[in-house]
């Protein structure tokens, strides 16, 4: 059984922990490192990523994730090791997504490691999340014996 309310609420707070996931990934790239962050964008070309941008496709990330737990929730057998597995996929993906393209080696990887740490925070918290809102359901009543001597 899924109380949705409280996995939602930990849905929320996991997209404002993801955003500031990105924040803090993205100042430590440009202020202690001096790498600019270098995203996708459209036909093969990387652009400089802007803070508000990234902070929101951060955000929006982890709510579709919380959708898709949700469902996995409801619906699959083990939908904790599935969501791990998928979200694993996808942060792969996203952090070797910048490599497509041109642009300097140092920002690729700037936004390789941005990609993992907003992943790693979405499939962290949403995994408890996910724990603190799942109930096991008590086994049905097993019909009585009847009598024997």
């Amino acid at each position: 059984m899924v109380d949705s309310g409280r996995l939602w609420s930990g849905g929320m707070a996991t997209a404002l922990a993801t955003a500031t996931t990105a924040l803090v990934a993205l100042l430590v790239a440009r202020g202690v490192f001096r790498v600019g962050v270098w995203l996708p964008d459209g036909d093969r070309s990387l652009v400089d990523a802007s803070l508000g941008r990234l902070m929101l496709i951060s955000a929006i990330a982890a709510l579709l994730a919380t959708a898709f737990l949700h469902t996995l929730l409801v619906t699959a057998s083990r939908p904790r090791r599935l969501f791990t597995g998928t979200v694993a996929l996808i942060t792969a993906v996203a952090a070797l997504w910048p490599f497509g393209g041109g642009g300097p080696f140092a920002g690729q990887v700037a936004a390789a490691a941005v990609a993992f740490a907003v992943g790693a925070t979405i499939c962290g918290l949403l995994n408890v999340a996910a724990a603190s809102s799942t109930r096991v359901r008590p086994p049905p009543p097993r019909p009585a014996k009847p009598f024997q001597s």
